[in-house]
């Protein structure tokens, strides 16, 4: 074997000082990355939270339609996994419910009435309803419709980023729109 390819084959690698440099460059590019992938992902938090919500009010329609009758079926800002906050403050998540009207009070969850879903909501997301003459719940009759005599909106945010808003029509249809400015 020659000399020279003997050397040549133990000389293979890298120096400490190509390794600082790759680590630096590294260590550039994930800081450069870092705030818009914090950006990405609080968005999609937002978007992730308003389609829950949307499906929610879409089950609850669905099957207040299904059911028919008397029966109304409930989505009201959630106390815990079995009650009703009635307050505009959404911010602990939402119920689905069928609602009974034989006794207690509508828009919470009485004795014999069934959760059908309770969804929670993330950490540091504010969920706000405001327009209902309802408050703290949107209940859909037997045509689809709200028993709210006045439509409403039901914005979803976090704090430095553009939020979400629900509308909700009396006719119990739903739409989707971005707020015009980031939440406070």
């Amino acid at each position: 074997m020659k000399k020279s390819s003997y050397f040549r084959n133990l000389v293979q690698g890298f120096t400490i000082i190509e390794l600082m440099i790759t680590v630096v460059v590294l260590g550039v590019l994930l800081s450069l990355a870092l705030p818009s992938f914090q950006q990405l992902m609080n968005n999609n938090r937002i978007v992730s939270e308003t389609n829950g919500l949307v499906s929610d009010l879409a089950l609850a329609r669905s099957e207040a339609l299904k059911r028919g009758g008397t029966t109304l079926i409930t989505v009201c800002a959630r106390a815990n996994d079995t009650s009703c906050t009635g307050t505009v403050d959404w911010g602990k998540g939402h119920l689905v419910f069928v609602e009974s009207n034989a006794t207690g009070t509508v828009g919470s969850v009485d004795t014999g009435e069934t959760v059908i879903r309770s969804s929670a909501v993330s950490e540091g997301m504010t969920i706000v309803a405001a327009g209902f003459s309802t408050a703290g719940y949107v209940a859909y009759n037997s045509t689809g419709a709200i028993t709210s005599t006045t439509p409403g909106t039901i914005t979803i945010c976090r704090s430095g980023y553009a939020g979400r808003i629900v509308s909700v029509t009396t006719t119990g249809r739903v739409s989707l729109a971005n707020t015009s400015t980031n939440c406070p």
